[in-house]
């Protein structure tokens, strides 16, 4: 789990402290310490409070995993692959309408 070490840069970069963290979120401090030394968080709720106070998802904030982009937005980082004839596209229906 890389939850410490996201928190430590996310602290670290927004200038905040721990302390100024707990108050804005609620969270004990106690809590935000063990995390910060490695302990994994028992609080699901808590993690997504984090999580949402520094904008990002919880697989980001404890994996470092980014957020999945839509549809959209993967279509169009392959629009120039599609267009140059690395990827066969083919069109079906798939329901009646």
């Amino acid at each position: 789990m890389r939850l410490k070490d996201n928190l430590r840069d996310l602290i670290r970069s927004n200038g905040i402290t721990v302390i100024h963290l707990s108050k804005a979120t609620k969270i004990p401090l106690q809590t935000l310490h063990g995390w910060l030394s490695g302990a994994a968080p028992r609080n699901i709720a808590q993690v997504k409070i984090l999580a949402e106070y520094f904008n990002q998802s919880i697989d980001e904030l404890c994996f470092a995993c980014p957020q999945k982009k839509s549809q959209e937005n993967r279509i169009e980082d392959f629009q120039k692959e599609i267009n140059i004839g690395v990827f066969e596209v083919v069109l079906r229906r798939i329901a009646k309408q």
